[in-house]
């Protein structure tokens, strides 16, 4: 054995470590339990915000979704009405100072796929334009964007002479039949 070391001082380590094990054990019973159990509830607590969060911005999203829809479906009117849209191009073409040279309505796409769960049926022009400048022409395809019906455009081809400009354009009108 240690020289100097008594039974005395060994009781006295022991008491000591016995001591600390309680201290802690009380210092952690006291302070670390509490605390975890708080760390859980807050846990428990975000997971029930993040779920609220989630199930907000869904619905936040599907109104926007459904405005948007309620957008497109105004545009889309019930049927074809080829002289609204004949009238419509050519008040849109009066604007603009756009002569239409050439009309052609139920043309064929290359390529030209029938959806055939969406609820729109669309009707493909082909159109030859001239006009004296290309800033018609842009007011003219600006006018095209703003009209009260759902266009859309395939193919554009605009070519500037030297004193007009010619615009070959390909779109479609939708329609709910």
């Amino acid at each position: 054995m240690i020289k100097g070391f008594t039974r005395k001082n060994l009781y006295m380590v022991t008491g000591v470590i016995i001591a600390l094990v309680i201290l802690y054990l009380g210092l952690y019973l006291l302070f670390i339990t509490p605390m975890k159990t708080e760390v859980n509830s807050l846990d428990k607590q975000l997971g029930l915000y993040k779920k609220q969060y989630e199930r907000l911005s869904t619905k936040v999203n599907e109104k926007n979704e459904d405005k948007n829809v309620k957008k497109v479906r105004a545009k889309v009117p019930a049927d074809k009405k080829t002289d609204d849209v004949l009238l419509e191009l050519q008040k849109i073409a009066g604007t603009a100072n756009v002569t239409i040279d050439y009309l052609e309505s139920g043309i064929k796409l290359t390529g030209q796929q029938q959806n055939k769960e969406s609820t729109f049926q669309e009707v493909t022009y082909l159109l030859d334009a001239s006009s004296r400048s290309l800033m018609n022409i842009n007011r003219f395809m600006e006018g095209l964007r703003a009209a009260d019906r759902l266009i859309q455009i395939e193919t554009i081809n605009i070519q500037q002479k030297e004193k007009n400009v010619g615009l070959t354009l390909t779109f479609r009108f939708f329609y709910t039949e």
